[in-house]
């Protein structure tokens, strides 16, 4: 229980100043203990943080599955690609938590960069699965590029105040037209 809430604090923190500027001292006082009660948890700020990063990527990872299963129920690209977009526009926190943790990774902690690679790669592939399942095609390895190249792409724009909804059903015949799997 305990954990979960200096995690809270910790994300909260991290969304509030950033990964770089957010401190132990900050986190202690944010949750209401000493930094020694906070280290009995915790190690260190980095184990902190990778924390944060696991248990982001495993609710990403959630996510991911209700992707995949829309694919083995065959519903419709549209419904696809409309769901995620309305999943990232009321998870705005959560998109920039994934640019945040990102960040960090790259510029502070490589076993951060290391988690969210890795988990890259798994998403990537049980994309291909799921599109294999539901109609093995030539197209598949690169449609699911496309596919989270598109959840990025969309997440950053949603980050950054861009509103692309407008630019959805464009895409959405595009991606039907170059990729057909219908």
């Amino acid at each position: 229980m305990q954990k979960d809430v200096i995690l809270d604090a910790t994300e909260r923190l991290i969304l509030e100043n950033g990964a770089n500027e957010t401190s132990i001292s900050d986190i202690a006082k944010e949750v209401g203990i000493s930094k020694s009660s906070l280290y009995y948890y915790f190690e260190s700020k980095e184990e902190l943080i990778e924390a944060v990063t696991e248990r982001y990527i495993d609710n990403t990872q959630r996510a991911i599955d209700v992707l995949v299963e829309r694919f083995s129920a065959r519903i419709k690209i549209e419904a696809i690609a409309k769901g995620i977009t309305k999943h990232v526009k009321e998870k705005k926190g959560t998109a920039k938590l994934h640019y945040l943790l990102i960040t960090y990774g790259i510029t502070q902690d490589e076993k951060v960069a290391v988690m969210i690679r890795e988990r890259y790669r798994k998403w990537y592939k049980q994309i291909i699965d799921a599109l294999d399942g539901y109609k093995k095609t030539r197209y598949n390895e690169a449609l699911a590029q496309l596919i989270l190249t598109f959840i990025d792409g969309y997440t950053l724009r949603n980050v950054l105040g861009i509103d692309i909804d407008t630019d959805l059903d464009g895409l959405i015949k595009l991606f039907k037209k170059v990729c057909p799997l219908e």
